[in-house]
């Protein structure tokens, strides 16, 4: 398997670099044909007169026809389609030659001007080809890379090769014959492929089963042609020798016989496709098969009706740019390859045609009124002044456009395809779910947003248990509601174990195609049919699923596109916050009060030995040395007064739940807010070996975390932040303050204050220590002592000592 792959990486790396080689030879030769004499027409190397024309050639307007054969110019013979090159470079523009041609065995005189080869003449016979050419084949380019693992992508990316080889050097083989031998190579087997595909695409044939080889009968004939051109393209008329093989020189009927071969070989896929429509051995194969179907009508109808328009009306058009119609042949199969798991092709096919039709309506509705209104009004004098167009177009502007507008808008949302805004709906539902603390609540905001903004038929939120063995749906919204309410899946079922090991979305048809599914995939195909569901999304919390979003199909149609899925990930990971804050703050109101009380305050470790009542709390209060952490935002309100509150909030929440989990981590406790500022304890409930030398650690440790914080908020919000920091260690009031009616657990005393005014002095980076805290200090802790500085409400100076932890 591993020598597989490695080698269809090499054929894959190889076949692009041979593309891209020829494309800038292509362009390079089509190039330098730009303001140069030519014949007025173009010629195969075999003297047969080209496919590609332009309307106002010479060649074409004298009545020189595709594949007639060239036998003369100005008297002398032609043997290859050089002679005719090289004649017309020679001459000067303007300058008629005498054609002998030959047509069904009839000779007749034509005489053609030599002309410039424009700019234009390069963008109507190179460049449009050439174009959709590398269009072509970057679609297959896709393909490989979305699907590498399925061999419908490899074969379709062999047909891509094909047509995109040929594609790019059709002008190629008209002028300089640099990549003859290329162009004919792809010419034969570009049509294989699609013989190939006939078998194994939309579904794998039966005859398959029996005769395995059949599945590569196409490229036999393809390579029997091959050969027979390469010969050709190396065995000129001239070369002695060439009488033995003059059975090659009819070069019509070489040519003839790839083209049946080629239609041959489309038509089998178009047919084998329709064949699935009805025969088809999974529903996801009929869908493929009406997708491509869909893409064939748009691909070919389109072009038959303006070749057959402009054949009656006698026109000249630019066929070359029906390249643009067909090529949507190929993007259908592509689409049914890559994204067909993503919509339901009846409903895109119904509902785009009823779209497009009464778009159609509103817009001739639009068209016959303006017109009616210039009819009437032309009636009379006011509409030979010259400002009547000016008037009559600003009536129409401010009367008829509004109310076409909103019918459209009206149909927009009548056929679900009413775009969101997506900014709008991130900015609604963060600030619905953020401000929601109930469950329920939160779970509704989500499902409204998938039913009402992205038009999905059905959508559901399964939650993990508590017992963490099972999901269950929890709401469901959408057809088949209540089919799908109350649906219970295992932990140890295969949808569930993937999603919990992959942690990303995952779609039914991702299941029936990829490989690695293929043990579970009969399993998990009964699950999402179960929820109604083709997309599956998981919300991850702390790297762990807590919840899953079940979504059906679009309404309108249209598949999941990259913005969908972005949509969907940010509301999950908005949604994964919100659920589990929720979560704790039912888990919080179920707590005994104390709890609720201390945990707001205090870490988890001091909390949980109050609950144990390994600590005893007085309640009433009482005094205690300990050490005081001060912390504070150096120009904050500068911060404050260029971000939007919201922002604002995020921010200071980070910074705010970094800075406790140091605190926690350290056995400290949280004595409160002011602002941005953080008053931090040690040594208050539990007993510290040194509260001093903690303290200490902790505020180095906060402003290391400073680091990467600063780092991020930079790329963020455009700016960093520094933070002071002042400690003192000393006695202080502990215990409840307040009313009976609302009690704060605090410290109060002079400690705090001198503790808050050394925050106050220090600079940003700066931790300052009182001589209190010093002498407590370990040997492993290095400061600097810093002149004496006046404290507000203290008499003479401080002595102060600055941390150095960098």
């Amino acid at each position: 398997m591993k020598v597989r792959l490695k080698f269809r990486s090499v054929l894959f790396y190889g076949i692009t670099g041979l593309i891209v080689v020829i494309s800038i030879v292509s362009f390079i030769n089509a190039l330098s044909w730009v303001n140069k004499p030519f014949a007025g027409f173009l010629i195969y190397r075999p003297p047969y007169v080209g496919s590609i024309s332009v309307s106002d050639w010479p060649g074409r307007k004298a009545g020189v026809s595709f594949l007639e054969r060239v036998v003369a110019a100005d008297g002398k013979p032609i043997a290859e389609g050089q002679n005719v090159v090289s004649l017309a470079r020679s001459k000067k523009p303007g300058t008629q030659v005498q054609y002998q041609v030959e047509s069904k065995g009839n000779k007749q005189e034509v005489s053609v001007p030599v002309t410039i080869f424009t700019t234009r003449d390069f963008f109507l016979a190179f460049f449009v080809t050439f174009f959709g050419g590398v269009i072509l084949y970057m679609l297959g380019v896709v393909v490989v890379l979305l699907k590498p693992n399925i061999k419908a992508s490899w074969v379709f990316f062999a047909s891509c090769s094909g047509v995109a080889g040929y594609m790019i050097t059709s002008f190629e083989i008209l002028t300089t014959y640099t990549l003859l031998p290329f162009h004919h190579l792809a010419l034969c087997f570009m049509a294989a492929p699609f013989l190939h595909l006939a078998l194994i695409f939309p579904d794998r044939k039966r005859i398959l089963d029996r005769i395995p080889i059949l599945e590569y009968a196409g490229y036999l004939p393809a390579l029997v042609l091959a050969v027979l051109y390469q010969i050709h393209c190396f065995t000129p008329p001239h070369m002695p020798g060439a009488e033995t093989l003059s059975w090659l020189q009819e070069y019509k009927t070489l040519g003839t016989v790839v083209r049946v071969f080629t239609l041959f070989c489309a038509v089998s896929l178009i047919i084998s496709v329709s064949h699935f429509l009805y025969k088809a051995s999974s529903p996801s194969a009929r869908q493929r098969a009406k997708a491509i179907l869909f893409g064939v009508t748009i691909a070919f109808l389109p072009s038959t009706a303006i070749m057959m328009g402009f054949y009656l009306m006698k026109v000249n058009f630019p066929w070359n740019f029906l390249v643009f119609f067909i090529i949507f042949f190929p993007a259908s199969i592509a689409y049914s390859i890559i994204r067909h798991n993503l919509f339901d092709a009846d409903a895109i096919i119904t509902r785009t045609v009823g779209y497009v039709v009464v778009t159609g309506v509103v817009v001739g509705v639009y068209v016959l009124v303006s017109i009616f209104f210039n009819v009437f009004l032309g009636k009379y004098q006011v509409s030979q002044s010259k400002a009547f167009p000016i008037i009559f177009t600003l009536i129409i502007i401010l009367i008829f456009n509004p109310l076409r507008n909103r019918i459209q808008s009206l149909v927009d949302r009548i056929f679900f395809r009413k775009e969101y805004d997506y900014g709008e709906i991130i900015d609604r539902i963060s600030n619905a779910i953020t401000s929601l603390l109930d469950l329920g609540q939160i779970l509704k905001q989500l499902v409204r947003t998938f039913m009402e903004d992205m038009f999905i038929n059905t959508s559901s939120v399964m939650l993990l248990t508590p017992a963490k063995t099972e999901y269950q749906v929890y709401l469901a919204d959408g057809e088949r509601k209540n089919e799908i309410e109350k649906v219970i899946f295992k932990k140890d079922q295969p949808l569930i174990q993937i999603l919990e090991k992959e942690k990303k979305e995952l779609t039914k048809y991702d299941v029936l195609e990829d490989p690695k599914y293929r043990a579970v995939c009969e399993d998990c195909t009964k699950d999402f049919e179960t929820l109604n569901a083709s997309l599956m999304v998981p919300l991850v919390f702390q790297d762990e699923v807590i919840e899953l979003l079940s979504l059906g199909e679009k309404k309108s149609g249209k598949f999941y596109n990259r913005e969908d899925i972005d949509l969907l990930r940010t509301l999950a990971n908005q949604g994964a916050v919100a659920i589990e804050n929720a979560r704790l703050v039912d888990q919080m109101k179920s707590e005994e009060a104390v709890r609720t009380n201390l945990a707001r305050y205090l870490s988890p470790q001091i909390v949980d030995q109050i609950i144990k009542k390994d600590v005893q709390v007085n309640l009433g209060g009482n005094r205690k040395v300990v050490t005081i952490l001060f912390s504070d935002i150096r120009n904050f309100t500068k911060i404050a007064e260029t971000l939007p509150p919201d922002q604002l909030v995020a921010l200071l929440n980070e910074y705010f739940t970094e800075m406790a989990r140091i605190i926690f981590e350290n056995q400290g406790s949280l004595d409160k807010y002011i602002g941005d500022a953080i008053v931090a304890v040690f040594g208050s409930l539990i007993q510290l070996e040194n509260p001093s030398q903690t303290a200490v650690q902790a505020a180095i440790q906060m402003m290391e975390q400073m680091l990467p914080l600063n780092e991020r908020w930079k790329t963020q919000y455009g700016f960093s932040m520094d933070m002071g920091i002042g400690i003192n260690t000393g006695e202080v009031f502990l215990g409840n303050v307040g009313s009976p009616e609302r009690m704060e657990f605090t410290v109060i005393g002079d400690t705090v204050n001198i503790a808050s005014r050394f925050s106050g002095v220090a600079k940003g980076g700066q931790i300052l220590i009182t001589k209190e805290t010093l002498a407590s200090l370990g040997p492993d802790i290095k400061f600097v002592e810093l002149p004496p500085t006046e404290i507000k409400g203290k008499v003479g100076k401080m002595e102060v000592f600055e941390i150095i932890y960098r």
